[in-house]
């Protein structure tokens, strides 16, 4: 039917045209000043978006014999530990199959839209403004200071991931670019959207070792299904990267002091019979990993081995500098006394004992203690501690440490 009014080319059509332009225009500007603070809709109601917390979950129907180790254990763990030291955490780290280096330091997390909001216009331009609200929410999570300093030691670039809670759903959802990804935060920063295969391609442009190792569980969706679902005529997958459950800081001088590795018992196994060893099949890659991260800063490893069914524990400190494994089993009635027994014991051996620790602001060079160093290795000339095997192709007579130091005193 014609009423002589509508026309393609008409007024009418401009008309309506600009309307939607207009209505566009302010709630676009509405939901920008909300996540900025500036909107007085938005100073006495909740923000549009919260991150979730980071737990890990299936994302399948199926039965396991193992499941994700419930308890509140390591948040007691970690309370005990602030007491005496700094603690950071990292959701992923990078380090090349040569083991020489750390390209990546990653944080990932999954967010959700107040459903109040979800009526609100969103543009492309608004996944800017959201990364601008959930890295203010991220920050409150984070030692800022340590994360700083800890990718100041590791030159390596941090990089904030921030995906739809769920996402993806499925492999058709897997390719619409929901990734939001805040890219060397401290650096360039740059605020790009990805797909699954643009973030696979990243990675592995960071280096990203690849594995066949699947995941039963994870903290989000993404890397569930990024270690799960192989791409087309692939092998293996370039999943995300593994986090550190801890790095532990000198409270005073702010040193780096030690990586954590937290091993949980959900089975009811013998704690003497916990091993780091135990894990080499299905974690080798990730073993191997956190050896290279500790040689790189010449850091000790500490594996805490803990169970839900009982309140022992096996404290290991791996330090493979200098071939070093000392074990320690800690019997208790309770878990805060275990959490307080494991500070004890860190204390102990980081704070009291002469380390082979390095990175301090005051005193950057690397100062090994080599009473434990293997008589057929060569020692460095720069400071004494051992030069290992994988370093010879480097330079057989300064330590990656020392090596690594020079340089970033030649370019400042």
């Amino acid at each position: 039917m014609n009423t002589g009014t509508s026309t393609l080319n008409g007024a009418p059509v401009d008309y309506v045209l600009s309307r939607i332009r207009e209505l566009a225009a302010q709630k676009h500007l509405v939901y920008t000043e909300i996540l900025l603070g500036t909107s007085e809709i938005g100073q006495n109601t909740e923000s549009p978006l919260y991150l979730n917390e980071r737990v890990p979950r299936k994302f399948d129907g199926s039965i396991y014999s193992r499941n994700p180790a419930i308890s509140d254990f390591l948040g007691l763990l970690e309370k005990t530990f602030s007491n005496d030291f700094t603690l950071a955490k990292f959701d992923g780290y990078i380090v090349p199959t040569d083991g020489d280096c750390v390209t990546r330091l990653l944080f990932c997390r999954e967010y959700t839209r107040r459903q109040s909001y979800k009526d609100i216009l969103r543009t492309g331009a608004d996944c800017d403004i959201e990364a601008y609200q959930l890295t203010k929410e991220l920050f409150a999570e984070l030692d800022a200071w340590r994360t700083v300093f800890f990718s100041r030691e590791t030159k390596a670039a941090i990089d904030f991931l921030f995906v739809p809670y769920g996402y993806p759903a499925n492999e058709m959802e897997a390719e619409s670019k929901l990734i939001t990804i805040v890219r060397d935060i401290f650096g360039d920063l740059t605020i790009d959207q990805m797909s699954v295969q643009d973030l696979r391609r990243y990675l592995e442009s960071q280096r990203k070792r690849k594995t066949s190792k699947g995941l039963t569980f994870a903290c989000t969706k993404l890397e569930h299904y990024l270690a799960n679902v192989k791409s087309h005529g692939e092998s293996l997958v370039t999943a995300f990267p593994g986090d550190v459950d801890g790095v532990l800081f000198d409270k005073d001088s702010g040193n780096l002091l030690a990586i954590l590795e937290y091993k949980s018992d959900t089975i009811n196994k013998p704690i003497v019979s916990e091993s780091s060893s135990n894990y080499g099949n299905e974690d080798k890659t990730r073993l191997m990993v956190l050896d290279d991260i500790c040689n790189i800063l010449n850091l000790p490893l500490i594996f805490v081995f803990w169970s839900v069914h009982h309140t022992d524990a096996k404290v290991t400190v791996r330090n493979t500098s200098y071939g070093t494994n000392k074990e320690h089993i800690l019997r208790c009635s309770t878990y805060r006394e275990l959490a307080e027994n494991i500070n004890k014991l860190a204390k102990s051996i980081l704070l009291t004992a002469p380390l082979s620790v390095v990175p301090s602001i005051q005193s950057p060079v690397p100062v090994p203690v080599v009473t434990d160093a293997p008589q057929n290795q060569p020692l460095c000339t720069e400071c004494g501690g051992i030069i290992k095997p994988q370093w010879y192709k480097y330079d057989k007579t300064v330590c990656y440490p020392c090596r690594k130091n020079k340089g970033s005193q030649a370019v400042a």
